[in-house]
Protein backbone atom coordinates (compact mmCIF):
# COMPACT_ATOMS: atom_id res chain seq x y z
CA UNK A 1 0.00 0.00 0.00
CA UNK A 2 2.80 2.46 0.84
CA UNK A 3 4.08 2.56 -3.33
CA UNK A 4 0.08 3.65 -4.00
CA UNK A 5 0.17 5.86 -1.24
CA UNK A 6 3.10 7.98 -2.58
CA UNK A 7 1.37 8.25 -6.16
CA UNK A 8 -2.15 9.12 -4.93
CA UNK A 9 -0.21 12.06 -2.84
CA UNK A 10 1.19 12.84 -6.43
CA UNK A 11 -2.05 12.62 -7.94
CA UNK A 12 -4.01 14.47 -5.15
CA UNK A 13 -1.14 17.17 -5.81
CA UNK A 14 -1.07 17.25 -9.26
CA UNK A 15 -5.14 17.73 -8.91
CA UNK A 16 -4.43 20.55 -6.46
CA UNK A 17 -2.50 22.18 -9.73
CA UNK A 18 -5.36 21.76 -12.03
CA UNK A 19 -7.64 23.92 -9.28
CA UNK A 20 -9.12 20.84 -8.74
CA UNK A 21 -9.52 21.46 -5.51
CA UNK A 22 -9.71 17.99 -2.72
CA UNK A 23 -11.47 18.17 0.64
CA UNK A 24 -10.63 14.41 1.42
CA UNK A 25 -8.02 11.83 -0.58
CA UNK A 26 -7.95 8.45 0.93
CA UNK A 27 -7.83 4.63 0.75
CA UNK A 28 -9.97 2.59 2.33
CA UNK A 29 -9.67 -0.93 3.25
CA UNK A 30 -13.54 -2.10 3.74
CA UNK A 31 -13.53 -5.16 6.59
CA UNK A 32 -16.23 -7.28 4.01
CA UNK A 33 -13.42 -6.62 1.21
CA UNK A 34 -11.65 -9.44 -0.25
CA UNK A 35 -8.52 -7.53 -0.30
CA UNK A 36 -9.45 -4.92 -3.07
CA UNK A 37 -9.41 -0.94 -1.52
CA UNK A 38 -11.73 1.85 -2.56
CA UNK A 39 -10.30 5.18 -3.31
CA UNK A 40 -12.38 7.73 -1.19
CA UNK A 41 -12.27 11.24 -1.93
CA UNK A 42 -14.44 14.55 -1.76
CA UNK A 43 -14.23 17.66 -3.48
CA UNK A 44 -16.83 20.95 -4.27
CA UNK A 45 -16.17 20.15 -7.90
CA UNK A 46 -16.90 16.11 -7.55
CA UNK A 47 -20.36 16.93 -6.29
CA UNK A 48 -21.80 18.57 -9.42
CA UNK A 49 -21.57 15.61 -11.41
CA UNK A 50 -20.45 12.62 -10.11
CA UNK A 51 -19.68 10.21 -12.68
CA UNK A 52 -17.32 12.56 -14.33
CA UNK A 53 -15.44 13.24 -10.73
CA UNK A 54 -14.44 8.99 -11.23
CA UNK A 55 -14.10 9.41 -14.68
CA UNK A 56 -11.45 11.84 -13.78
CA UNK A 57 -10.27 10.07 -11.09
CA UNK A 58 -9.76 7.18 -12.50
CA UNK A 59 -8.05 8.61 -15.42
CA UNK A 60 -5.20 9.91 -12.77
CA UNK A 61 -4.94 6.54 -11.55
CA UNK A 62 -4.91 4.46 -14.43
CA UNK A 63 -1.98 7.26 -15.53
CA UNK A 64 -0.34 6.48 -11.78
CA UNK A 65 -0.09 3.00 -10.85
CA UNK A 66 1.17 0.32 -12.14
CA UNK A 67 -1.11 -2.74 -13.67
CA UNK A 68 -0.33 -4.95 -10.44
CA UNK A 69 -1.22 -2.33 -8.09
CA UNK A 70 -4.18 -1.51 -10.58
CA UNK A 71 -5.46 -5.07 -9.32
CA UNK A 72 -5.55 -4.35 -6.12
CA UNK A 73 -7.69 -1.00 -6.09
CA UNK A 74 -11.45 -2.33 -6.12
CA UNK A 75 -13.01 0.65 -6.96
CA UNK A 76 -13.44 4.69 -5.99
CA UNK A 77 -16.09 6.05 -4.20
CA UNK A 78 -16.92 10.09 -4.42
CA UNK A 79 -18.53 11.61 -0.81
CA UNK A 80 -20.64 14.67 -0.39
CA UNK A 81 -18.28 15.21 2.46
CA UNK A 82 -15.69 14.11 4.63
CA UNK A 83 -16.72 11.17 7.14
CA UNK A 84 -17.30 12.38 10.83
CA UNK A 85 -15.16 9.75 11.99
CA UNK A 86 -12.26 11.02 10.26
CA UNK A 87 -12.58 14.97 10.57
CA UNK A 88 -12.93 13.93 14.51
CA UNK A 89 -9.89 11.83 14.50
CA UNK A 90 -7.38 13.54 12.30
CA UNK A 91 -8.91 17.40 11.89
CA UNK A 92 -6.50 17.45 9.04
CA UNK A 93 -3.66 15.78 7.01
CA UNK A 94 -1.16 17.17 4.92
CA UNK A 95 -0.35 15.69 1.14
CA UNK A 96 3.25 14.66 2.75
CA UNK A 97 2.04 12.96 6.13
CA UNK A 98 1.73 9.52 6.44
CA UNK A 99 -1.92 8.94 8.70
CA UNK A 100 -3.39 5.57 8.97
CA UNK A 101 -6.27 4.37 11.04
CA UNK A 102 -7.66 0.81 11.44
CA UNK A 103 -11.18 -0.79 12.83
CA UNK A 104 -13.16 2.71 12.23
CA UNK A 105 -16.96 2.83 11.09
CA UNK A 106 -17.68 5.10 8.67
CA UNK A 107 -21.66 5.22 7.19
CA UNK A 108 -22.32 2.09 8.51
CA UNK A 109 -19.40 0.44 6.73
CA UNK A 110 -16.41 -1.13 8.97
CA UNK A 111 -13.23 0.04 7.45
CA UNK A 112 -10.39 -2.59 8.48
CA UNK A 113 -8.00 -0.16 7.34
CA UNK A 114 -7.35 3.40 5.98
CA UNK A 115 -4.84 5.28 4.93
CA UNK A 116 -5.20 9.19 4.71
CA UNK A 117 -3.67 10.78 2.13
CA UNK A 118 -5.22 14.47 2.14
CA UNK A 119 -7.63 16.29 4.58
CA UNK A 120 -8.58 20.02 4.77
CA UNK A 121 -9.14 21.23 8.13
CA UNK A 122 -12.78 21.40 8.84
CA UNK A 123 -12.50 25.40 9.93
CA UNK A 124 -11.42 26.11 5.99
CA UNK A 125 -13.69 23.85 4.51
CA UNK A 126 -16.52 25.94 6.88
CA UNK A 127 -14.62 28.65 5.49
CA UNK A 128 -14.99 27.73 1.94
CA UNK A 129 -18.46 27.22 1.85
CA UNK A 130 -19.67 30.64 3.17
CA UNK A 131 -17.69 32.43 0.92
CA UNK A 132 -19.57 29.99 -2.22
Amino acid sequence: MSQIAVKLRAIAGEMIDDGRDLDFLAAFLPDDSPGGWDIVFSAPWAKRDRNAAIDYMAERVHGKLTKSQLMLISGIVVLDKVPDPISLLFGSVDIGQDVTASNIEIYDVTVRFACIILLKPSSSRKRKAVAQ
